[in-house]
Formats: C-alpha cells, sequence, structure tokens
C-alpha cells in the first residue's frame, strides 16, 4: 500500500509540473509577442536587438563598472556619453571588447 502512496505522489508531482510547464510557456509566447509589439512599434529589426552576451559589465580603472552595448556601441561612462556619443569614436570599454 505505501508504494501505491508514493507511486500516487510521484503521478501528482508530474502531472503539477506538466501545468507549470504549460503554464511558462503561455508566458513565454506572451513575452515574445509583446517584444515583437515593441519592435515593430519602435521600427526595430531583430538585427537592433542585441543578444544576451552583447551587453557587458565592464570595470572602470576608478573602480566603476560601466554597460557596453557591442551591438549598439554604447557604454555609460562619462567619455562616452558626453564626448563620443553620435561620433563614430569608441572610449576605452568599448575598444577592451570589440
Amino acid at each position: 500500500m505505501q508504494n501505491d502512496d508514493i507511486l500516487e505522489d510521484i503521478r501528482n508531482d508530474i502531472k503539477r509540473l506538466e501545468n507549470e510547464i504549460i503554464e511558462l510557456n503561455q508566458q513565454l509566447k506572451a513575452c515574445k509577442e509583446r517584444l515583437n509589439r515593441k519592435q515593430r512599434i519602435l521600427g526595430l529589426s531583430k538585427n537592433d536587438v542585441p543578444e544576451k552576451d552583447d551587453i557587458l559589465k565592464v570595470p572602470g580603472s576608478s573602480g566603476n563598472e560601466y554597460i557596453v552595448n557591442l551591438t549598439r556601441k554604447t557604454c555609460t561612462c562619462a567619455d562616452w556619453q558626453y564626448r563620443k556619443a553620435g561620433t563614430q569614436e569608441t572610449c576605452k570599454h568599448l575598444e577592451m571588447h570589440l
């Protein structure tokens, strides 16, 4: 009788996990649809949206951390923000990873 109870518990756990997977897949689909809609609204192609590996957190020489976007060639450092944004120039944080 105890083995039957264990098997029933396992079956219930499997069913619960299957339902969670279905719900997560639905949420993922909805997220992808929202992302696609936002891309269309902003006029972005899939190539304009950086992959996870294209956005890096890099250390600065003064101990600060900066966010570098390799796809867009942008950086959150002051040098790039105030001197090089809108130009073809890159800051040292971008140069380290390009």
